[in-house]
């Protein structure tokens, strides 16, 4: 697979710079930054979870990327870019030794930084929606998430696994 970039000036009645072949990856997510500046995050297919920018519309993509993933963690969901403090931010998920999510953080990048600083949130359990990240006026920090709680004593659930309980939507500042 491979990630597209496209930008128009116009609302998207022309689209004037474009790179058809931006990243190898999948799940691509935008947050657009200074003019003609654009982050993209990636799951890429030799590199993990990382972002990569362009500067000049969407033309190029730098090759350069800034990792979002380690053995226990990965960038997940949407990307925000703060114009007031020039700041690039995601969800980020946590896993146990079997793979499956055991929490929820922020990850932070500034300029000049090699890659994401994870920040701890809680333990939770994550659905299958992605988390979203939302910032006010006074630059508070909003993370929202749905949880995916289970019964492990009861197993109905698909292939036999415990019984699906009811979603709770999840709030963080």
């Amino acid at each position: 697979a491979n990630d597209a970039l496209f930008s128009s000036n116009d609302g998207g009645l022309t689209w004037d710079k474009g790179n058809p072949d931006c990243h190898d990856g999948d799940r691509p997510w935008l947050a657009g930054a200074k003019k003609d500046e654009v982050f993209m995050a990636a799951d890429g297919n030799t590199s993990g979870h990382v972002i990569v920018r362009s500067g000049d519309g969407g033309d190029t993509c730098e090759t350069t990327e800034v990792p979002d993933n380690g053995p226990t963690r990965n960038g997940y969901g949407k990307l925000y870019y703060d114009h007031n403090t020039e700041q690039l931010m995601e969800p980020e998920l946590y896993f146990d030794g079997d793979g499956k999510v055991k929490s929820i953080g922020l990850a932070t990048w500034n300029r000049g930084d090699k890659e994401f600083t994870p920040h701890f949130i809680a333990n939770t359990t994550v659905f299958s929606h992605f988390p979203s990240i939302g910032i006010d006026a006074a630059d508070n920090i909003y993370l929202t998430w749905d949880t995916d709680d289970r019964d492990a004593n009861v197993k109905t659930g698909c292939g036999g696994n415990p019984k699906p309980l009811p979603n709770k939507g999840q709030l963080a500042v």
